[in-house]
C-alpha cells in the first residue's frame, strides 16, 4: 500500500548501495540470470550486468521487459518434479492489513475506515492458515489486538522489538501445531530507504522480520521472511536496494526459505507511462518491474505463483482498459474488468473499493503481494496460489468495504515429511 501522497513531491531517497559491485551477483551479465534475462532482452545494451539495474541511465529499456519465458520455464520445471512420497500440507498467507493512523506536521495520515476494519481484522486468524505474514500493523494497540486474537486461536506471533516495530509495522504468526524444535526470530531495517518516510514523515523505515522453525511432522527447517518494500514507481531504486539487501540476508538461512510480503511492484507493466484519471503522466513503470527479478536473483528465490503455473500477469496487465477519462468514476473506467481480474492474482487495484477511494486511477493495477521460495533440495511442492479476502464484508454506514485495501495471497504447499 502506498501512503503519504502529501509528501510525494518532496520525496528524497538514498542513492546507490555503497558496496554496489562488491557483492556476489552484482557483476553477473543480465542475460546469464534466468530471473533477469528479460531485462537484457528489453534493454538497449547488449552487455548489461546486474548492477546496471540500479542505474536508470545505464539500463534503458526500448520495450516492456516481458518475463513470459521465465514464468513458463518455472512452471514447467516445477511440474516436472517427482511426486513426494509422504508430505505435510502447509498454507502461507501474505496480507497487507492497512492499519495506519499517525499525525505528522499537523497532517493526519490514515488508512480508510480504520475503526470499522480493525474491529474484525482478528477474524483473519479464523481462516486457519498455518503461517501469516502481515504488513501495516503499525500501531501498538493494533499489534496487541491482533496478537491477542492470534494467541486465542492457537498461534505464536512475532512482531519484532518495540524499538523497530514502530518503523517497519510487520507481524508474523504461525499455528503452534506446525511449530516444533527451536524457534529463531530476527528483524532488521534496510539501509536503502526513502528518507522522508522516516522524518519529517510518519516514522517509517522499511524493514523485515524472520521466523525459523522445524515443521512438525517433517525433518525440514523452514525460515520465513516478511517484508514491506518502498512504494511509488519513482522510488524504484530504493526498492531495488531493498531486494538486494534481503536477498543476501535470506541466503544465509539453512533449509527451505519462504519470503513474502507487499513488495510494491509487479513482474510486468505493458507501458512505461501511465495516464492517471486526471490525465497526468506517471512514469518509470518498466524500472518499477526490475525489483521482482532482483528479489529472486539475490535470494536465489522463485516466484510461487509461477511455480504453480498461475502467474498470469502479462495477460491481465495487457487487458487493462486504457481510457483514463473514466478512472475516477469507476475502476479503470470499466468495472466489468474487475470481474475477470478477481480470478487473477492482481492484489493491488482499484477493483478494491478502499484502494479506489485512496488512489483512483493513479497507478497501474498489479500483483503487489508475493510469495517466493528457495528450496534447493526440492522438499516442497507448490500446489496452488490463490487470491482471497476480496469480498466487501465490513459495514461502514450504509455500504460495505473490504477488510483491507489489498487482497490476501495464499500459497498451498506440500512439504516432504522425510
Amino acid at each position: 500500500m502506498r501512503h503519504w501522497i502529501w509528501l510525494g513531491v518532496m520525496g528524497c531517497a538514498m542513492g546507490l548501495p555503497r558496496d554496489l559491485g562488491d557483492v556476489v551477483g552484482d557483476e553477473v551479465r543480465l542475460q546469464e540470470v534466468d530471473a533477469l534475462r528479460h531485462l537484457h532482452d528489453a534493454s538497449t545494451r547488449s552487455d548489461a550486468i546486474v548492477k546496471d539495474a540500479f542505474r536508470g541511465s545505464t539500463l534503458r529499456m526500448q520495450e516492456a521487459p516481458d518475463p513470459s519465458a521465465y514464468l513458463e520455464a518455472l512452471a514447467a520445471e516445477h511440474s516436472g518434479l517427482p511426486a513426494l512420497q509422504e508430505t505435510v500440507p502447509l498454507t502461507v498467507l501474505t496480507y497487507n492489513v492497512a492499519l495506519l493512523r499517525r499525525t505528522y506536521l499537523g497532517v493526519l495520515v490514515e488508512s480508510p475506515h480504520m475503526d470499522a476494519r480493525r474491529d474484525v481484522l482478528g477474524e483473519v486468524f479464523d481462516l486457519g492458515y498455518d503461517v501469516l505474514l502481515l504488513q501495516e500493523v503499525w500501531n501498538d494497540e493494533d499489534v496487541e489486538t491482533l496478537q491477542a486474537a492470534a494467541r486465542a486461536r492457537g498461534y505464536v506471533t512475532w512482531s519484532g522489538t518495540p524499538r523497530l516495530h514502530e518503523n517497519h509495522g510487520l507481524m508474523m504468526a504461525a499455528r503452534a501445531t506446525v511449530v516444533t524444535g527451536e524457534v529463531a526470530v530476527d528483524e532488521g531495517v534496510y539501509r536503502s530507504q526513502r528518507k522522508l518516510e522516516y522524518w519529517p514523515g510518519p516514522n517509517v523505515r522499511r524493514g523485515w522480520l524472520s521466523m525459523s522453525f522445524q515443521l512438525a511432522g517433517t525433518s525440514q527447517r523452514l525460515t520465513f521472511y516478511d517484508t514491506h518494500a518502498t512504494s511509488f514507481p519513482e522510488f524504484w531504486k530504493v526498492r531495488n536496494g531493498q531486494a538486494r539487501e534481503l536477498g543476501r540476508i535470506s541466503r544465509d538461512a539453512q533449509g527451505v526459505v519462504i519470503l513474502g510480503g507487499d513488495l510494491n511492484s509487479g513482474p510486468y507493466y505493458p507501458n512505461d507511462q501511465w495516464l492517471d484519471g486526471s490525465g497526468s503522466v506517471v512514469r518509470d513503470w518498466w524500472a518499477n518491474a526490475t525489483a521482482w527479478g532482483l528479489w529472486q536473483h539475490y535470494g536465489d528465490l522463485k516466484d510461487m505463483a509461477a511455480l504453480s503455473g498461475q502467474a498470469d500477469d502479462i495477460r491481465w496487465m495487457r487487458s487493462v482498459p486504457d481510457d483514463w477519462t473514466g478512472y475516477l468514476r469507476e475502476p479503470y473506467g470499466d468495472a466489468s474488468w474487475c470481474e475477470g481480474a478477481s480470478k487473477s492474482l492482481i492484489s493491488g487495484s482499484d477493483c478494491n473499493s478502499l484502494y479506489h477511494e485512496q488512489y483512483a486511477g493513479t497507478e497501474y493495477p498489479s500483483r503487489l503481494d508475493h510469495l517466493m521460495l528457495r528450496d534447493a533440495a526440492s522438499h516442497v511442492r507448490v500446489t496452488s496460489v490463490e487470491m482471497i479476502l476480496q469480498d466487501r464484508t465490513v459495514p461502514v454506514g450504509e455500504q460495505k468495504v473490504e477488510l483491507s485495501d489489498h487482497y490476501g495471497v495464499v500459497a498451498n504447499l506440500l512439504v516432504d515429511a522425510s
